[in-house]
């Protein structure tokens, strides 16, 4: 380290490579977690603030035509049904995965032809912090995340007090990190996932972090997905509305879409049973932030 703290440019490249290099079939995602808190000292990273009332979307693939009657069924599933890591959670986390459109929850949840599938549409209850992780350099066309990215390298210009060379050091971790969180993993190869498990753990271990925002792998980089632990979710998210929509092939646009069976649109409640009627229509399904 120089005697600012911070790597030289090739320093900064061998702690790159040391943790790009573990062996992640035999190593534990709490040495990962060590390596990656030495990889990130000394550099700043901003808190991207969740504002209240925009919406969240979290699907399920229905059993046949079965419907889900708890909204607990269409929640994390129980620690002891979490039998595979997944981007941001090891095996038994429960951690909540939404995406900012219902579009981007059928990409990520990708549905056939003829499947029945739930939608819970949820708001945000209240505001609340979290680490973004390729957002602001991958989601351009929302007014909100230009002004974020915007904020986000006046932050960077203060924090490093215009040191060129300190931000261009900043630059080639943080595309370091958005590489390795966001690449894809086959089912069969779940242990790829540690790294991306150890970056999760890191920043939730600062408290006034409740989650974390990333791009779709799915949806190329474009829409947008967070991970946001159990304990937290249930106040910060009230559920809106459920969807019930059976898979559909339109012949004459050539293209997969959905037809509406049924919805829920009052009294949600996880206490309560879910009380189905005929369908409305969906409107704003697509990603929706203030002031776009």
């Amino acid at each position: 380290m120089t005697k600012h703290k911070f790597p030289s440019a090739k320093q900064l490249r061998w702690a790159i490579n040391r943790f790009k290099n573990h062996d992640l079939k035999n190593c534990s995602i709490d040495d990962l977690i060590v390596e990656f808190g030495k990889l990130t000292a000394h550099f700043g990273f901003l808190t991207f603030v969740v504002p209240r009332t925009i919406k969240v979307h979290r699907i399920r693939i229905n059993d046949g035509d079965k419907l889900f009657y708890s909204l607990n069924d269409l929640w994390c599933p129980p620690k002891h049904l979490i039998t595979r890591p997944g981007r941001c959670n090891d095996i038994g986390d429960q951690m909540l995965y939404v995406s900012g459109g219902g579009h981007t929850c059928l990409s990520e949840t990708n549905p056939k032809v003829g499947d029945t599938v739930t939608c819970v549409e949820f708001e945000v209850a209240e505001k609340f912090n979290v680490v973004e992780i390729g957002v602001l350099q991958n989601i351009k066309r929302e007014k909100y995340f230009q002004q974020y990215a915007a904020l986000n390298n006046y932050g960077t210009h203060y924090f490093y007090n215009g040191n060129d060379n300190l931000i261009k050091l900043d630059k080639t971790l943080k595309e370091f990190i958005i590489k390795e969180f966001t690449k894809t993993v086959l089912p069969e190869e779940g242990f790829l996932y540690k790294k991306s498990i150890a970056i999760t753990k890191h920043f939730l271990g600062a408290p006034e972090i409740k989650g974390i925002m990333y791009p779709s792998t799915k949806m190329d980089l474009k829409d947008l997905n967070y991970a946001i632990p159990a304990e937290f979710a249930k106040d910060l998210l009230i559920p809106k509305r459920i969807d019930v929509f059976k898979m559909d092939y339109h012949e004459g646009l050539k293209k997969v879409g959905f037809k509406l069976l049924k919805g829920s649109y009052s009294d949600l409640s996880f206490d309560n049973e879910i009380q189905y009627e005929a369908p409305r229509g969906i409107i704003g399904w697509a990603y929706n932030m203030p002031g776009v």
